[in-house]
């Protein structure tokens, strides 16, 4: 069955109400409209939007403020008790105590209510300090009186900013709860039984006390600590002043726009639909839909089963996206395809560079095997010597880069195998990387120094592939370190996270840096800085050039080993020379997240095993 409903004239038989043709008069009838059952209606999404509006939005801006107002108060209160406990318990901590009993004993007032003992100097000063720390703090120390329930005031900081505020020395009164308790133990003040601000005539504060013990662990006295905390209430006047205010003047805005606005609102739906339709290839409605001619002014026809119904311009998109997302399913499965053909494309690309890097290493092997026989009969011959120590050289270089790529491939792939050794010494690993290019080392005057890393304990780790991640990051420094420059390697254990202990290695130089653009784009495969032709040819010299894989297995294989790596300069310059620091962390167990001890380094014959691995 199909209905006619016109959007402008209700035909549906019900009695005719006389609410006048006033705003208030509308909003009642559409609110009565709404409510009342209507088979088959259009409801037009403008007054649902003011109905919706006025229901929901009434409710959320009341709780929004009453929920904003606690939530301040509570935060900033709590804020202000953690900063109030840490700076009273520094504070009582640092006294000194026997001078404090001293003065006790022995000081005497002066003519104006204080005292001139140097010793009462001492403690201002002391009590001064905190509050250049703390400049919300004013401390002061008292005793317990010679009568039960009795406090002595001694040492006032504001005798040093407000001497008529400041209480006198000595100066007796009784104490209240707060006060008393504080010789006990540390004591909030509370108000109503809850920790709150106060208002005096100077202001709004917050209050402490915590007890100061002698070397005994006896208590001799006590300080307290007025903060001031009147920002709390202005904050919260703030929040009614300005705060509720605006929620309304915002609630009735935006009321007034919904109501203006609805209407403009349904016409981009009704655009969007035309579109929907347009990208679904001028589909037609069916499965009970409902169809919004391009007239908007004439009555949308519905179509709809027995049930009672209520179409709107939503509906009338909504079944345009059902025809649509048919459509799109198609779409999918279609890119799904393609994306199975990419990815076997991508094995194909993977398969390929490992074929090609083994097959390449079997002439690479015979070339070296054969330079290296070559060079055992030519002994005499120096010049001979020295062109077959050039082969030789291209051929480990040749070696090297077809390692690498053998590497990034199984990294991307995920086939990187660890075979993990229960006893790893990275001291051991960077001590054998730094004889490898010591030669390097000496020709361009770098000096690399290593600290820390005797103390490091062994990890579980696979030691062949971290001796490359060190490589590639030794490398790199020289590389980019200009001659005469420094190399520090550090170790030591972090405990970001107490039950995760982590063994940190920072490789830094005085080198030429890394804009802080590359810092993420470095450890990417083939990625290199700056112009590639203007590189070093040698692979030690400043600049040296190379295929840009040394990070991206660096970062592989330490994510491999469940580790971090990442790095840190100011930026580039070839003239300031910044610098770069690479950091190394590697998951350390429980049991050995303690440094080794002077006798527990890492054994001599540790090295002889490295060495073979």
């Amino acid at each position: 069955m199909t209905t006619s409903v016109d959007t402008h004239e209700h035909s549906d038989a019900k009695p005719t109400r006389k609410w006048g043709n006033t705003l208030p008069g509308k909003i009642l009838e559409k609110v009565y409209d709404f409510f009342s059952p209507h088979p088959n209606m259009y409801f037009s999404l403008r007054w649902k939007l003011l109905v919706g509006f006025t229901l929901i939005f009434s409710v959320v801006f009341t709780l929004a403020f009453f929920w904003f107002y606690q939530f301040a108060t509570d935060t900033s209160l709590a804020r202000i008790q953690d900063e109030l406990t840490a700076t009273l318990e520094g504070g009582a901590s640092g006294v000194n105590v026997e001078e404090l009993l001293a003065l006790v004993r022995e000081g005497q007032p002066n003519s104006a209510g204080f005292s001139n003992d140097p010793r009462l100097q001492n403690q201002l000063n002391w009590l001064e300090a905190i509050h250049q720390i703390e400049p919300r703090a004013w401390p002061y120390i008292y005793i317990p009186g010679s009568r039960p329930g009795e406090i002595v005031y001694l040492v006032d900081l504001l005798s040093l900013y407000n001497p008529s505020r400041a209480d006198r020395f000595p100066y007796t009164k009784p104490g209240d709860n707060f006060s008393l308790g504080g010789l006990e133990k540390l004591t909030l003040r509370t108000v109503e039984g809850r920790f709150d601000t106060y208002t005096d005539e100077w202001g709004g504060w917050v209050s402490a006390y915590a007890p100061i013990k002698d070397k005994d662990g006896k208590v001799v006295a006590a300080m307290g600590i007025d903060f001031e905390a009147g920002y709390v209430d202005q904050m919260n006047r703030s929040i009614v002043e300005r705060v509720a205010p605006a929620l309304l003047v915002t609630y009735l805005v935006l009321f007034v726009l919904v109501f203006v606005f609805s209407r403009a609102l349904t016409h981009p739906i009704v655009a969007l639909t035309r579109a929907a339709q347009t990208l679904g290839g001028g589909m037609a409605y069916h499965h009970g839909s409902a169809t919004q001619p391009k007239d908007s002014t004439k009555p949308v026809t519905v179509s709809h089963n027995d049930e009672a119904h209520s179409t709107d311009e939503i509906d009338i998109l909504a079944n345009t996206f059902d025809e649509l997302t048919y459509s799109l399913a198609e779409r999918t499965v279609e890119l799904e395809k393609m994306n199975m053909m990419l990815k076997e494309m991508d094995r194909t690309k993977i398969g390929f560079i490992e074929i090609s890097g083994h097959e390449l290493r079997t002439p690479l092997t015979l070339v070296k095997g054969y330079a290296q026989m070559l060079e055992q009969r030519i002994q005499s011959d120096e010049e001979a010597q020295t062109l077959v120590k050039g082969m030789l050289s291209g051929t480990d270089r040749l070696m090297e880069i077809v390692n690498n790529m053998l590497d990034v491939s199984r990294i991307d792939s995920k086939t990187l195998k660890v075979v993990a050794d229960n006893s790893v010494y990275i001291n051991m690993l960077i001590m054998r990387e730094e004889g490898i290019f010591r030669t390097a080392l000496q020709e361009r005057n770098l000096t690399l120094t290593m600290e820390g890393l005797a103390d490091l304990p062994s990890i579980p780790a696979d030691p062949h592939l971290l001796s490359k991640v060190f490589y590639h990051l030794i490398i790199n420094a020289i590389k980019y370190t200009p001659d005469g420059g420094r190399i520090t390697i550090t170790g030591r254990i972090v405990e970001e996270h107490p039950k995760s202990p982590e063994m940190e290695v920072v490789i830094a130089d005085t080198g030429i840096g890394i804009a802080p653009e590359y810092h993420e784009l470095i450890f990417e495969k083939f990625f290199q800085m700056g112009e590639v032709m203007l590189h070093s040819s040698g692979k030690t010299k400043f600049k040296g050039g190379g295929p840009g894989l040394g990070l991206a297995i660096a970062r592989g294989i330490i994510e491999a080993h469940a580790g971090r790596i990442w790095v840190e300069s100011a930026g580039y310059s070839e003239e300031t020379y910044p610098g770069s620091k690479f950091y190394v962390r590697l998951p350390l167990p429980v049991a050995q997240r303690e440094p080794l001890h002077e006798d527990q380094h890492a054994p001599v014959g540790a090295l002889l095993t490295m060495n073979n691995i």
